[in-house]
């Protein structure tokens, strides 16, 4: 396909993955399988020549422009910085790795979806005896001489031996009391403009990924994260589970989502020109690949970057703080983010990043730090 897009092509993606595959390599063991006390035990010198030498602090549509000579191309190596809600000229080239682990490795899907993931989880946690308390707000997380001594939740004190926030980082210097910590403004990573919708038809000639790229694709990234503003054509991404899993909708029917990036920002019009952005989208979905989609919905559900603030997502961003250069690696906050013993921290604005397989690495390399600390 790629030959049938340019002479060249071919050879053109060959190279690319040769290159990827050592940038991978490399990236995977020194970036996303280790924590960083601090920014010196980032930039070492072995690190600088490895970013000096690949060139992966340069953003990723810059970087990836050396590779393929079409911009179509150049723009579907790129796009997959928006999976953690960065921009493809800004996120660093070492985030390129997604691109290619995505042709080198596979792309899994979980039975049942993502959710199914969480109930996994919450069964393991319980079998090993731990006890989970749900809708108990957490007020005040208690330090005393620089070393966590547990939390206030549902009005209650409670005593524990270590606390892990998995909140959205920013928001804990708002929780910590016995401890000053400045707040500091983080570049948020982009917002999502998320469409959920219930169908009374299936479209067995559409894949599970469909991403749609707008003629002014850049233009639409500029508006994301330089301008803070809509685009009136942006490009979407849409997931059609039923056609890897059977049982995602009831026989003849199925569920769509559709993931619009638009700037974090809860103060735009998302009652007014999100609605009309919502429609484009689906418009321009049935035009391409969903005949008859509009007429086929029994329910639809809209969720805002307006909505993902006030469920305690930092500035109304999907991903965490921002992919950038200056909030990655040694730069973003980290699993232990504070001098405080026995605080930890985990999730998206956490280092290795946001995404939910570079999560659970973080959450990998949180157990690590625990089983060292605390001796189990």
């Amino acid at each position: 396909m790629l030959e049938a897009a340019y002479p060249g092509g071919a050879e053109d993606f060959r190279r690319y993955m040769r290159d990827m595959e050592g940038l991978f390599d490399y990236g995977f063991e020194a970036f996303l399988s280790r924590t960083f006390p601090g920014a010196r035990s980032f930039l070492t010198p072995a690190n600088l020549r490895f970013l000096y030498r690949s060139r992966a602090w340069r953003g990723m549509h810059p970087w990836t422009s050396a590779y393929f000579r079409d911009e179509r191309i150049r723009e579907a190596y790129s796009l997959q910085s928006l999976y953690i809600g960065g921009s493809p000229l800004q996120a660093p080239a070492l985030y390129g790795l997604i691109p290619y682990s995505e042709h080198k490795h596979g792309i899994w899907y979980v039975r049942g979806g993502y959710g199914r993931l969480a109930e996994a989880l919450e069964r393991a946690c319980r079998r090993s005896g731990v006890q989970i308390r749900l809708s108990t707000p957490v007020e005040r997380v208690r330090v005393r001489d620089g070393r966590c001594e547990g939390l206030s939740a549902g009005g209650e004190e409670q005593a524990y031996d270590a606390v892990v926030y998995n909140g959205d980082y920013p928001a804990l210097a708002g929780l910590l009391d016995g401890w000053r910590s400045r707040p500091k403004r983080w570049i948020p990573s982009s917002g999502c403009l998320l469409v959920y919708l219930g169908l009374e038809r299936r479209w067995e000639e559409a894949g599970v990924h469909q991403f749609f790229l707008s003629d002014r694709h850049l233009d639409h990234m500029k508006d994301v994260f330089g301008r803070g503003r809509i685009s009136r054509t942006p490009s979407f991404y849409a997931f059609n589970p039923v056609a890897a899993d059977d049982g995602a909708a009831r026989p003849g029917e199925s569920v769509l989502y559709f993931l619009i990036p638009v700037p974090a920002d809860e103060r735009l019009d998302w009652d007014g020109a999100g609605v009309e952005l919502v429609d484009r989208v689906l418009e321009r979905a049935e035009a391409l690949r969903f005949p008859g989609l509009r007429e086929a919905i029994r329910w639809r559900s809209v969720r805002t970057p307006r909505d993902a603030a006030r469920s305690g997502l930092y500035r109304g961003g999907s991903f965490g703080i921002a992919p950038v250069l200056s909030q990655s690696g040694g730069f973003r906050p980290q699993v232990k983010p504070l001098p405080v013993e026995r605080l930890y921290a985990v999730g998206a604005s956490v280092h290795p990043g946001g995404g939910i397989p570079i999560v659970m690495q973080g959450a990998r390399l949180l157990g690590r730090i625990i089983a060292k600390e605390l001796g189990t």
